[in-house]
């Protein structure tokens, strides 16, 4: 992220923050976009949508978009099995 608010710097614009989502690959299941995947993708839209009208992006949208889908134990078992 560090870089991005360099090139904002740069570029003469301001860094309105970043959209981050934690293990993406939980938002499909079979190819196909789960009930939780659905969710955080609206709240993407949502968050572009508030970026442009307002010039910012609310707080509780963000933490939609990163919130846990699985818990950090369930995370680690299936990274290392």
């Amino acid at each position: 992220m560090r870089i991005t608010e360099e090139l904002a710097k740069d570029a003469s614009v301001e860094f309105a923050g970043a959209v981050l989502r934690p293990h993406a690959f939980l938002l499909k299941e079979k190819g196909r976009l789960t009930k939780d995947g659905e969710a955080v993708l609206n709240a993407v839209k949502r968050a572009g949508y508030e970026l442009v009208k307002e010039g910012k992006m609310n707080k509780e949208i963000l933490e939609a978009i990163s919130r846990p889908l699985i818990s950090e134990e369930e995370l680690r078992r299936r990274y290392n099995d």
